[in-house]
């Protein structure tokens, strides 16, 4: 559930600040990031379906937290539209990749009460959103939206100490 929350917290990033973001650099609007994030994450899905029975969770959400963390950080660093595009991708393709991952393993954690693997999982990822959101709010306040990025961009690679005990758990 941490790593979850972790992502969460980073999807928030993205997702409830990016409407700000948008209007403090005055050079893109928050829509065309949305409509970039969705045609990310579909294509995401989309492609990476071979790879989530292919490659271990740990794999996966190692993958995803570096992708995710790039992304954010770009953001952070006010890039030009079109590198800007290029984080939006990045953050999607993280998501894209991290929520079916984290579902999936949830569910082999507790394969006879499978409701109760997706709650544990929403219950993670969605304390990460509110969380993140305060969190993210006083960074904005504190840091500017430079600050809320690297914030953002630091919690997704917290997620990479927090893999080994995934692979101990899955090595037979």
């Amino acid at each position: 559930m941490l790593i979850s929350g972790l992502f969460g917290a980073c999807f928030a990033a993205f997702f409830q600040f990016a409407p700000i973001m948008a209007e403090r650099r005055g050079d893109v609007d928050a829509g065309w990031l949305y409509a970039a994030y969705g045609v990310g994450i579909i294509g995401t899905r989309l492609l990476s379906r071979p790879l989530l029975d292919r490659l271990s969770t740990p794999q996966l959400l190692g993958g995803a937290a570096i992708v995710t963390a790039l992304g954010l950080g770009l953001i952070a660093l006010a890039p030009p539209p079109a590198w800007l595009g290029l984080a939006v991708l990045l953050i999607a393709a993280g998501s894209g990749t991290n929520h079916p991952v984290l579902i999936a393993h949830h569910a082999a954690l507790l394969p006879q009460a499978p409701g109760q693997a997706t709650a544990a999982f929403y219950l993670g990822f969605d304390l990460g959103i509110g969380l993140g959101s305060w969190i993210f709010g006083v960074l904005l306040q504190f840091s500017g939206i430079v600050g809320l990025y690297i914030g953002a961009a630091l919690l997704a690679l917290l997620v990479l100490p927090c893999l080994p005990p995934l692979t101990a758990a899955q090595e037979p």
